[in-house]
């Protein structure tokens, strides 16, 4: 069976920020660890996209 989705799972960019904080609207400090975790060296953030949308991300140190 053909994969019909076209998933991707790569590092955030910056530009992503704003869409990953969207998943959750009611914890204001999301951009903010986001942010972080993008910008530290010993982290890691990382999205998941289908059909080119962020559908999903994960944190961890």
């Amino acid at each position: 069976m053909k994969n019909r989705y076209h998933p991707r799972i790569a590092a955030l960019r910056a530009q992503d920020l704003a869409t990953a904080a969207a998943f959750t609207p009611e914890e204001p400090e999301a951009l903010g660890r986001l942010n972080w975790h993008l910008h530290t060296p010993y982290a890691l953030a990382t999205g998941a996209w289908v059909e080119g949308e962020l559908v999903g991300y994960l944190l961890a140190i």
